[in-house]
């Protein structure tokens, strides 16, 4: 293993633990979501470690205070720093203790940040895993649909001093009014600002496009990587091409107004890889394909994945790919 392999591995372990210790900054939790989603071996090794700290924040600890707690903190995380990741469990049981202080404090002080080095941003991570949603109300009032592999995160100030939330994946939004306080949600690739209104935003990071569906209101929409935003009123549609950063508006009929809606896919003119994406998110599978026989190809079409079945949707899509599929549990091969 190379000192760049390590040094990513540790990092990883530093994000993990400030993670479960609620002390995580929204830029790390992006990165550290981006990373669980990798590889089905980051997640279950994620999945582990939170296990552990399960158990561990079990024990009796109201005996320590702020001090040892956040003393018990710098020494646990300077020792992980040292560890590579196979050695991370047995080295998280040898220093139980220390994990338990740790673990003691942010059940107890949920809401209180560390001092000093240590990031005082509380956050709330709401999550809609793999093939399924989510459907929840923000504590402004605002409700959120989560479509599958999403997640939104926001701090323990929203509603008082912002209205500010970051999201991975795509969600529908029904903003609830607040002039004073304006709703600005965020992914990694466009940001958008609203004082009250209903529309769709999507935003996966493994996909090569990104869009945004208004259905009432108006909303000011920016790229990140672009100086210049959008307007958008009620039935535009803009989309995001991430290889160049050009945002592009269309006009939507009531029609393909309704296509928008959590548990439709709707796919016009997209790489086929994205919608092996969408599918895979959907259902909670993975495909196994080599990915030069994808090539260029796009794909036009729908799918009402709440209906159908995984079979009824390969059924469709494998001519177009000229692929035969075969579904073996959680993964379909496509030769």
């Amino acid at each position: 293993m190379t000192q760049d392999e390590v040094n990513i591995k540790d990092k990883i372990d530093t994000l993990i633990v400030d993670y479960l210790t609620k002390n995580i900054s929204s830029e790390d939790l992006a990165e550290l979501m981006h990373w669980r989603k990798e590889s089905p071996e980051n997640e279950v090794y994620f999945q582990e470690m939170q296990k552990l700290w399960s158990a561990l924040s079990s024990r009796k600890s109201s005996r320590f205070t702020m001090n040892d707690a956040e003393a018990g903190y710098r020494e646990f995380l300077h020792r992980v720093k040292r560890r590579q990741r196979k050695e991370f469990l047995s080295r998280v049981a040898r220093y139980a203790a220390v994990s338990a202080v740790v673990l003691a404090f942010s059940s107890i002080s949920y809401w209180m940040g560390y001092r000093n080095d240590i990031d005082t941003s509380k956050l709330v991570q709401i999550e809609s895993p793999e093939g399924s949603s989510a459907r929840i109300t923000l504590p402004d009032g605002t409700m959120v649909k989560l479509s599958s592999g999403s997640y939104i995160t926001y701090s323990s100030s929203f509603g008082k001093e912002n209205r500010n939330v970051t999201i991975e994946g795509k969600g529908y939004f029904e903003v609830a009014k607040n002039r004073e306080l304006p709703f600005t949600l965020k992914s990694r690739n466009l940001e958008v600002r609203v004082l009250g209104t209903k529309f769709y935003f999507c935003d996966y990071s493994k996909d090569t496009h990104a869009f945004l569906t208004l259905t009432e209101g108006k909303v000011d929409l920016h790229g990140l990587e672009s100086a210049s935003g959008k307007i958008l009123y009620p039935g535009n549609k803009a989309i995001l091409n991430k290889s160049n950063g050009r945002i592009t508006l269309k006009k939507l009929s009531e029609q393909e107004l309704a296509k928008e809606s959590i548990g439709r896919l709707s796919f016009d003119e997209l790489p086929i890889r994205d919608v092996l994406n969408a599918i895979e998110r959907s259902y909670g599978i993975k495909f196994e394909v080599e990915e030069d026989r994808l090539g260029e190809m796009l794909f036009y079409g729908e799918f009402n994945v709440s209906k159908m079945t995984l079979e009824q949707i390969m059924e469709l899509i494998s001519p177009a790919l000229q692929m035969d599929y075969n579904i073996d549990g959680k993964t379909v091969t496509l030769n």
